[in-house]
């Protein structure tokens, strides 16, 4: 069983340690955000940001810390930076809508997982896409997510059908019809 408390300071010892090993400073602050510790790992970012201010994963983190705390003119800041560094590819923007899908953001997880999508199908996002979309009850998208998702080799009956985000689809007619269509 991992001491989660140690395994913490043992991170921030590293990153004290080796104060310019991006990697370890990604882990370290990305673990802050988990706990929600956002004022910290907002400060790993930006040490990061002063090392490279170009780099994408903390600029995404910076934004979904913003939209987690709904400051969503300095999230979308972010992502515009993210944006024009010219390197921000389909896995960014899944990233974000999945962190901010965990975030119950899930108007702007949908928004992100449009745009990775629209880089590139992938079925995994489709799922989740589907997820924000049943959360914030467009039935209409998170059906069309959910069979996206299914067509592109990703989802389970038994997995759609334990996932709560799809609580608000259980009483559609459709529901009950697309899980009829999975083997």
């Amino acid at each position: 069983q991992l001491d989660h408390s140690k395994a913490m300071g043992l991170l921030k010892s590293l990153t004290e340690e080796y104060p310019r090993d991006v990697r370890t400073l990604l882990f370290y602050a990305n673990e802050l955000r988990q706990e929600k510790k956002f004022d910290e790992a907002g400060a790993v970012y930006n040490k990061i940001l002063n090392f490279e201010p170009n780099n994408v994963k903390a600029l995404v983190a910076l934004a979904v810390l913003s939209y987690s705390q709904n400051k969503n003119e300095e999230a979308e800041v972010y992502v515009a930076k993210a944006v024009s560094t010219g390197t921000i590819n389909r896995n960014d923007y899944a990233r974000l809508g999945f962190y901010l899908l965990v975030a119950d953001k899930n108007k702007e997880a949908a928004f992100y997982y449009e745009k990775a999508i629209a880089m590139g199908a992938d079925g995994f996002d489709y799922y989740n896409l589907a997820c924000a979309y049943a959360k914030i009850n467009d039935k209409d998208n998170a059906f069309n997510a959910l069979e996206s998702s299914l067509k592109n080799g990703y989802g389970s009956k038994q997995q759609i059908e334990n996932d709560s985000d799809f609580d608000s689809l259980r009483n559609d007619g459709r529901y009950e019809e697309l899980l009829s269509k999975i083997k």
